[in-house]
């Protein structure tokens, strides 16, 4: 905007009205962001092809240019490509090519170069084939390739109007169409395990109409290198050594040193000879072991994993140092006390020197065994099924032995019930000498050696099922409260703090009901006619302690009945009975069972 023309990036003075501003002015150059592929054109008089260029140059003119390149003369001076037969579009960004009688001389070579307003650009050069016999050419790529990184399979010398990439599971398997590989270059963008497989290019020349494969190339992806973890190292006496080891790796070891610890170098194998600060007994400086000895001064050790192709990764290091006494530190666990089939975490603090763990089963006399492996400050129990005792053994090569405190870390016992005894009694609760319900003398004691929480529990069931708790009832003896009549099944559950629990076998003990039957009082079966004599009605008062049915029936004088009547004790006193009698003298016979009672009655 201010008239000045800049070809630079930079910070430029910009004057806008009364006062100077700052232009930052960032230049991008002009770039050729596709390159001519090489062309290719059938022998036959006629035929045609093409060449392009693709950029993003601003306002881009186009000049095609051509060689003849020789064994004799590499590099000759290019020449504008004039329009004629053979050539047209030789000022566009596609050049047109055709055959025409004249013969193309062999080592025609093509290039364009772009002017534009951010300058001058000239492409790749590529030369010219002409078809006469099909060619399926050599692919070009990397036998190896690292997991994740692209793959550029290129075919060269192949003389054919087009490409088509397939692939296959192995060389012997069917082969088929790579989608969108129709190149002279096919590129896989970030290789998985997927792209181990067989490849090839098929080509085909409309020439002629002919095909031909290229020879198969099998492309192998490795897997990333993995450094794992390299153990060793640590406090030694001069002229001692010990074992490196890796593990949790991927790929190919080298073991490498170094005095200061930055700068490392491979290892020696033993029947190298070097002279290095320290020894060695191992053949090999790239197995997943290394024998040190004779260490004469501070070394570091590390261990590098190239995995094929990939870049390699390296081990933390580990550090051997020279001592004279070691320090055994403190022995931990982060649990002493344990359910059966569980592990814990043993850990030696402040140590200096070369731990080896220790462990016993026996207590009271523990004969000592070592820990496979357990050269570290801190290792897994594993899981445990007996109380366990430990300690660590700290050593600098021949110098110095320590012994740390011992650790122990108990098992929870499993529960145990034994068999329940009982006290002596009079009857003894036998079934044929069973005890009064309201008898409390009968106590119940679990068996010695009983180990765990006791809870007592009772059944009427069986000495089997239908066993519940008796609330309350958890100490090592009870007193039978409450019990049934009949048979009364007693056993202990016992549980430990790890959740088991087991069944004691069932204890029984019968009970009969002692209390004494009830006399019952029989009331005098009598009756009372009222009023009598009478007039109107009359009624019957009734007393009896029995249930039975009621039986009431009138005679008159000459012994002929004249009425009967059956009813529930309760409903005699309801009765009205004589109202349509006339006047005399009737026999009432009231019975009830083989109770049997005789009223006279007048009516007046």
């Amino acid at each position: 905007g201010d008239g000045n023309t800049y070809t630079e990036s930079g910070d430029y003075p910009y004057v806008t009205g009364c006062h100077t501003e700052t232009l930052h002015l960032v230049i991008t150059p002009a770039t050729i962001t596709a390159q001519p592929m090489a062309p290719f054109i059938c022998s036959t008089t006629g035929s045609t092809t093409t060449v392009s260029v693709t950029t993003d140059a601003e306002s881009p003119t186009y000049t095609w240019q051509l060689r003849v390149v020789t064994t004799t003369n590499p590099n000759p001076a290019w020449a504008d490509v004039v329009a004629n037969a053979n050539y047209s579009g030789q000022n566009t960004s596609t050049l047109t090519i055709t055959k025409t009688a004249v013969t193309f001389t062999t080592g025609l070579q093509y290039r364009v170069v772009i002017n534009s307003v951010c300058g001058d650009l000239t492409s790749d050069a590529v030369a010219l084939t002409v078809i006469t016999t099909i060619k399926a050419g050599t692919i070009v790529v990397p036998a190896t390739v690292c997991l994740g990184s692209d793959i550029t399979f290129s075919l060269t010398k192949y003389a054919a109007t087009s490409v088509q990439w397939q692939s296959a599971l192995n060389a012997t398997s069917a082969f088929t169409d790579i989608p969108g590989a129709t190149g002279p270059t096919y590129t896989i963008v970030g290789a998985t395990n997927e792209m181990n497989k067989s490849y090839r290019a098929h080509v085909f020349s409309s020439c002629n109409n002919t095909e031909a494969f290229s020879a198969i190339k099998t492309i192998k992806v490795d897997p990333i290198s993995v450094a794992g973890t390299a153990t060793g190292g640590g406090v030694v006496c001069s002229g001692g050594g010990g074992t490196l080891k890796v593990a949790g790796y991927v790929g190919k070891i080298q073991w490498e040193y170094s005095t200061d610890g930055v700068n490392y170098v491979n290892a020696p194998k033993a029947a190298d000879g070097q002279t290095v600060p320290f020894g060695t007994t191992s053949t090999s400086s790239t197995a997943s072991s290394y024998v040190v000895t004779n260490i004469s001064t501070g070394l570091y050790f590390r261990a590098k994993l190239t995995s094929g192709t990939c870049s390699s990764a390296y081990t933390a290091p580990v550090q051997y140092t020279i001592g004279t006494a070691a320090v055994v530190g403190t022995a931990s666990a982060a649990n002493t006390l344990l359910c059966s089939g569980s592990g814990t975490t043993l850990t030696l603090s402040g140590a200096t020197g070369t731990v080896t763990w220790q462990k016993a089963t026996n207590l009271t006399t523990p004969v000592w065994t070592s820990i496979a492996n357990s050269n570290l400050l801190s290792i897994s129990t594993g899981n445990l099924t007996a109380s366990t005792v430990y300690k660590a053994v700290v050593t600098i090569g021949s110098c110095s032995t320590v012994t740390s405190n011992l650790v122990i870390v108990n098992i929870v016992a499993k529960p145990l019930a034994k068999t329940i005894t009982a006290n002596v009694t009079t009857p003894s609760g036998s079934a044929t000498a069973p005890l009064c319900t309201t008898d409390a003398s009968k106590v119940l004691t679990a068996g010695v050696g009983t180990i765990g929480d006791i809870q007592w529990q009772r059944s009427t069931t069986s000495t089997t099922t239908g066993f519940t708790d008796i609330s309350g009832a958890t100490g090592p003896s009870y007193t039978i409260m409450n019990p049934s009549v009949g048979a009364n099944y007693y056993r202990l559950r016992v549980t430990n703090t790890c959740g088991l629990e087991v069944f004691g076998s069932a204890f029984t003990v019968n009970y009969k009901d002692c209390t004494p039957a009830k006399q019952v009082v029989k009331t005098p079966f009598a009756v009372v006619a009222y009023p009598n004599p009478y007039t109107e009605n009359f009624n019957l008062s009734l007393t009896t302690s029995s249930e039975d049915t009621v039986g009431v029936t009138i005679y008159d004088m000459t012994g002929k009945m004249i009425d009967k009547r059956e009813v529930r004790p309760s409903d005699v006193s309801e009765l009205q009975v004589g109202d349509r009698y006339p006047s005399g003298v009737y026999n009432v016979v009231v019975t009830q069972g083989s109770e049997v009672k005789t009223l006279r009655v007048i009516k007046r």
